[in-house]
């Protein structure tokens, strides 16, 4: 951004890019102004294991308000649709370049395996309509443009090893530290429904 011409700016970052927004506030906050992230990665500390187990028996002992006791609790429920919907994230950090080089290789298996996760990520609800829900949030020329973006720049098989270096990143000094190092710069998370 400096080489742009900007001396400060406020940067946005959502999945991946929450953590890259995230890292560049806490190493450069006299540039960046503040941060807004879409997806927030929290701690999984002990502490903070022992209090969501806490909340789910005495919510009030933990500071939860009856809004974020239901976007957290019945843990059953969120480690069910964890397993049903994040087989992706496995294939991807474990075995990058098979999927990758797979879905490069034909553009209606990316489109589907791409528009699949547009869909339950987008409202988990959407898995089991006829359409996938697809049109409700996007055009059919947005989500044709992502596809033809990924296909064109033959990107698809870098995108997806990106999983397999974050799920690595415990090795990386920077990434490990990030959690330790606090964002002094104003922060916002949106908080979407799904």
């Amino acid at each position: 951004m400096e080489r742009l011409g900007f001396d400060s700016y406020y940067v946005q970052g959502g999945d991946h890019g929450s953590v890259i927004v995230s890292v560049m506030a806490m190493l450069n906050p006299r540039v960046v102004r503040g941060i807004h992230l879409n997806l927030f990665t929290g701690n999984t500390e002990t502490a903070f294991l022992t209090k969501l187990l806490v909340g789910s028996v005495f919510p009030s002992l933990v500071g939860l308000s009856t809004e974020d006791y239901k976007k957290v609790y019945p843990l059953w429920d969120r480690f069910l649709w964890i397993l049903s919907e994040t087989g992706y994230l496995h294939m991807q950090a474990t075995r990058p370049h098979t999927i990758g080089h797979g879905l490069m290789d034909s553009p209606v298996g990316m489109a589907a395996y791409l528009l699949e996760k547009y869909s339950t990520l987008t409202n988990p609800t959407f898995a089991h309509l006829p359409d996938g829900g697809l049109e409700k949030h996007f055009t059919k020329d947005e989500l044709l443009t992502t596809m033809m973006i990924y296909w064109v720049s033959g990107t698809v098989v870098s995108s997806i090893r990106l999983y397999r270096e974050t799920i690595s990143a415990r090795q990386f000094p920077i990434i490990s530290a990030a959690h330790s190092i606090p964002i002094e710069v104003p922060s916002a998370v949106a908080d979407f429904p799904h």
